[in-house]
């Protein structure tokens, strides 16, 4: 009995056909923009290393030409050489930040909609599992179980009692999508950002 009561907290977190599908193209939609943004600013930031570096050659030619002294190609290179400084480290964080594939944040997605199902079917060690995971507390009051959620699984409840609030059976109309963007603005990456966090 208690087993099933924990599965029905759980329903909460089932995303609904229609979301689950726009939730997986956007998200693939997402991780398509970042890469490229990413990638846009690797090929920026790479192309100024090398313009840097020609200016270098150049200062040091007219260092050798006695067109400048020696204290002016020392201040003018230690200048340039802190800009490539900074340009290398960030070029090594961004490469170090790499965004997990956009896969594992679709099968989470997609996991998440079946939890309650699959709760049911595991051995009681992995239902243990499983609730440390999403819950944050759970307690037993009057025969009936009352769960909170931890983050992200605590937003995607709330947005999914919104949506079947105010939307009913989601049959064809996109507005419900609305309540899935935060509330904030419209880019659909504030949702989708604590979900890939996850990843």
């Amino acid at each position: 009995m208690l087993e099933r009561q924990f599965a029905e907290g759980l329903r909460e977190l089932v995303i609904a056909g229609p979301i689950l599908d726009w939730l997986q193209e956007e998200l693939v939609a997402s991780d398509v923009s970042e890469r490229a943004a990413g990638e846009q600013t690797v090929r920026r930031d790479q192309a100024e290393v090398k313009r840097l570096q020609d200016r270098l050659e150049v200062l040091y030619d007219d260092r050798l030409d006695a067109r400048i002294d020696a204290g002016t190609y020392d201040k003018k290179a230690g200048e340039i050489r802190q800009q490539q400084d900074r340009l290398r480290l960030r070029l090594a964080q961004a490469q170090s930040a790499a965004l997990p594939p956009v896969s594992q944040a679709v099968d989470l997605i997609t996991l998440t909609a079946k939890v309650a199902d699959l709760f049911l079917q595991q051995p009681a060690a992995e239902q243990r599992k499983l609730l440390r995971l999403v819950l944050e507390a759970s307690t037993w009051k009057g025969g009936e179980l009352r769960v909170s959620f931890r983050e992200p699984f605590s937003q995607l409840r709330l947005s999914n009692r919104a949506t079947h609030a105010n939307h009913g059976d989601l049959s064809g109309n996109n507005s419900h999508f609305d309540i899935w963007l935060g509330g904030r603005d419209s880019n659909p990456d504030t949702q989708l950002q604590r979900l890939q966090s996850y990843r």
